[in-house]
């Protein structure tokens, strides 16, 4: 993860007093990056000068993760006009990358096919054909592209509190 990333998460600064408020903020970021297994906030006191010095754990969680769902469903239909009962099947791999760009970016694109048919032998055999794609990145960040928060910002009149926590907290979701 680019090191502007992981500043941007961690709460800690040099020189400033430990808070508690600190420690459950950092925790919080870097959990949500999704790109760590295992977050270990340690602080260290320093008796000779009186200072707390932090030390921070990051183990990596897999880059590359693979999943597959199966699904088997039986739908009863007995007073529905012409589908009867019926019977699908789907399944549905994905991919997931974790810090695609180096920025703590998440990409996960998955794949579904199902199917939903009748067996009974009287009546029309395919229901249902199901296909689909589908590509999610999320990106930890805020970008105002099209300068429409600029606007609302603006005609807030004055709430530059909850605008500072919007911009700095929020992150991006991009699906196709």
């Amino acid at each position: 993860v680019k090191p502007k990333q992981l500043i941007k998460s961690i709460r800690f600064r040099p020189g400033t007093k430990y808070k508690e408020e600190d420690y459950t903020e950092s925790l919080r970021l870097l959990s949500s990056l999704g790109v760590f297994k295992f977050i270990r906030i340690k602080p260290v006191i320093n008796q000779g000068e009186a200072v707390v010095d932090i030390d921070i754990e990051l183990s990596s969680a897999p880059k590359i993760e693979i999943g597959f769902d199966v699904e088997l469903n039986y739908t009863n239909r007995s007073n529905a006009a012409g589908a009867g009962n019926l019977i699908g099947f789907s399944m549905s791999p994905s991919i997931r990358h974790r810090n695609l760009l180096r920025g703590a970016e998440n990409s996960l694109f998955n794949l579904s096919a199902g199917v939903e048919f009748n067996p009974e032998p009287r009546s029309k055999f395919w229901n249902t054909i199901d296909l689909r794609a589908q590509n999610t990145i999320s990106i930890p960040r805020f970008n105002n592209y099209l300068g429409t928060w600029r606007l609302m910002k603006y005609l807030s009149l004055g709430n530059t509190e909850f605008w500072k926590k919007f911009e700095e907290f929020s992150t991006a979701k991009l699906t196709a």
